[in-house]
Order: C-alpha cells, then sequence, then structure tokens
C-alpha cells in the first residue's frame, strides 16, 4: 500500500494498493528433443527458459523410468536397454514442460573368435576351445555351441568330445542379435593305440559279447568303439566298474578316460 499524506496537522490520506507479480515463464524448450545412446554413455541436456527475467527461473528435471535413463541437474545416463522420457519442468507455478525421448540401445558384438581353427583328434580324445568376444563391455556376451556332426564330435560349453572318424565343424555364436560367428574344423581319426607301450591303470576282460572293466577310478568315462571308430556304448565305473555289451565277436578300443587299450571280444 503506498500512502500519501498532508503534513499541516489535518492528518490527511490517501492510498494506493498496488500488486506486484512474478514474472511467469512463457516458455520452456530442451536443445535435444530425440536421442539414441548405447548403455554406459552419458549427454547433458540444456534447458532454456523465456522470457530472461522470469522472477523465478529454476527448473525440475524427471525421467520416466529410471532403470533405463536416469537424470541429474540435466545430465543423462544410460542405464539400460529399452526407452524412457526425460522431462524439465518450470517451478514457478506457469507448469510448463518439454521433453527428450531417450532410445537405449545394447552394446552388439563386432568380433568373435576361436584360440582353435582347426584339430586333430582321435576317437575318445577331448579339448576345450576358447571363444573371444569384443568389445569386452558387450551387453550380451553369452554365446552359444553346436557341432555340424554329434555322431563326430560334440561340443558343450566349448568341451569338444571326438566321438567317430570323420570331419565335424564345431561353431559357437553370439546371442546378441549381432549374428557373428567363429568355428574350428575337427578331424577325428580312429585310435592306433597299443596295449604295448600305454600303461593302463585298469584291467579290461571279456566274455562272449560283454566287456568288463575292473580298478578303474570312480566315476571315469568308459567308452568302447568298434575298429572303425564307431560308438558301442557309453557309461560310467561305479566301484571301479563298467560294463558293455557289444554287438558282435572282433576287434573294440576301449577309452577309460583318456586311456585306450585294444580288445578281441571272442
Amino acid at each position: 500500500t503506498i500512502t500519501v499524506a498532508t503534513t499541516d496537522g489535518s492528518n490527511l490520506t490517501a492510498t494506493c494498493r498496488v500488486v506486484v507479480k512474478p514474472i511467469l515463464a512463457t516458455s520452456i524448450a530442451l536443445d535435444i528433443t530425440e536421442k539414441e545412446v548405447h548403455i554406459g554413455e552419458e549427454f547433458t541436456l540444456t534447458a532454456t527458459v523465456l522470457p530472461t527475467n522470469t522472477t523465478n527461473p529454476a527448473i525440475a528435471w524427471s525421467t520416466s523410468d529410471s532403470t533405463i535413463a536416469t537424470v541429474v541437474d540435466g545430465k543423462v545416463v544410460a542405464i539400460g536397454v529399452g526407452e524412457a522420457t526425460i522431462t524439465v519442468a518450470t517451478t514457478d507455478g506457469s507448469n510448463l514442460t518439454a521433453t527428450c525421448r531417450v532410445v537405449v540401445k545394447p552394446i552388439l558384438a563386432t568380433f568373435i573368435a576361436l584360440d582353435i581353427v582347426e584339430k586333430e583328434a582321435y576317437i575318445g580324445e577331448e579339448f576345450t576351445l576358447t571363444a573371444t568376444v569384443l568389445p569386452t563391455n558387450t551387453t550380451n556376451p553369452a554365446i552359444a555351441w553346436s557341432t555340424s556332426d554329434s555322431t563326430i564330435a560334440t561340443v558343450v560349453d566349448g568341451k569338444v568330445v571326438a566321438i567317430g572318424v570323420g570331419e565335424a565343424t564345431i561353431t559357437v555364436a553370439t546371442t546378441d542379435g549381432s549374428n557373428l560367428t567363429a568355428t574350428c574344423r575337427v578331424v577325428v581319426k580312429s585310435t592306433s593305440v597299443s596295449t604295448d607301450d600305454i600303461e593302463l591303470n585298469f584291467v579290461v576282460t571279456t566274455e562272449y559279447k560283454n566287456i568288463m572293466i575292473t580298478g578303474a577310478a570312480e566315476n571315469s568315462i568308459v567308452r568302447v568303439f568298434t575298429a572303425t571308430g564307431a560308438l558301442i556304448g557309453e557309461q560310467r565305473t561305479h566301484a571301479g566298474e563298467a560294463h558293455i555289451a557289444v554287438p558282435a565277436q572282433g576287434v573294440y578300443v576301449v577309452y577309460v578316460d583318456n586311456k585306450a587299450t585294444k580288445v578281441i571280444v571272442k
């Protein structure tokens, strides 16, 4: 209230009621309205509030999904794959907002390779392949293994087991949508192992169409192959023993873990 008064002793006054209002914002805008980024990337949004002499230029930031993108004072950090909306709002009562749509993409693999690209093995042999996926910060580093012929070579988590004579291709592939693959050519040969030059830690006996293993380590893997490399049977030892039946008389190769011997079934 503005008051004017006489000073001659008459004590007269007059007043004017003055109402002062704030200068509210009339617009707010962001320098970026849509942005594509990868997980882990950061960028900063700049908000412009008009008029420049607005009484309260303070602004507030928020995100529609903090599991995808976070925002603090305009600094946006990509957290997870998906879409989020970053919103900036005036705080002076004008209720103005501006938004930026953020699309967060995964970091896809750009390279995959195996430490072995070609391998010769004998029936019953095992070896392990190691895959390298780049970049190291790829979002989904999971890989999948497969074999072109499981009767020749099998693969589980990179561990390859030679089963039968022939060639097979072991393939490892990315699973993040990049569709990258690497291969190893495996050539499996029949064994030429002789009992004369290998010290066995088990005993093999035969009876009619049966092969019996005794004295082996507990839970050993026993495999019986024909002389041409066909797998006849496989089992683990119990109390150091195993018993595998064969279809006919003839020469067979018996593997117990990584040691082998030939036997004749009469």
